[in-house]
């Protein structure tokens, strides 16, 4: 029998990110739940969380294949992973995916992470603490501290 693996929590901060994610995401989400249903309910944008420590992200739960109607660049695909958050000094967790584009500068930067999730009352804001749980094993890598 097997047992099952307690995935680590991440700790990590909501930093401003960008901004590009509020104009694409809300066009790409109708485009994904086709492929993916989980994140057919999502907000039209992203949480940018730096976590403490980097992490290797492999094996998405779902790619997205380039395709004219998610977006605009020709070979662009995105990954998402399937995890969970919660923000401040809340103890619950809320359904989040991790969103990668392979054409995003945040790609490079292990530490960087952007979330799509279901809209919540009280989003969070900048420069508040969150834990990030990733729904499979991932591979850490150095730690950033967060003051």
């Amino acid at each position: 029998m097997g047992t099952k693996k307690i995935l680590p929590i991440i700790a990590g901060v909501v930093v401003k990110g960008l901004g590009a994610a509020r104009h694409f995401v809300k066009g790409q989400l109708p485009g994904f739940a086709r492929i993916f249903p989980e994140v057919k309910d999502c907000f039209p944008g992203t949480i940018n969380v730096l976590a403490a420590q980097g992490l290797v992200l492999q094996d998405p739960d779902c790619r997205i294949p380039p395709f004219p109607e998610v977006s605009p660049f020709l070979n662009e695909f995105f990954d998402l992973w399937r995890a969970r958050v919660r923000f401040g000094a809340s103890k619950v967790w809320r359904k989040a995916w991790i969103y990668r584009s392979s054409d995003s500068i945040h790609r490079l930067n292990p530490c960087y992470l952007e979330l799509i999730a279901d809209p919540m009352p009280d989003p969070p804001a900048e420069g508040m603490k969150c834990e990030l749980r990733v729904d499979k094993p991932v591979r850490p890598l150095g730690w950033l501290i967060i003051g």
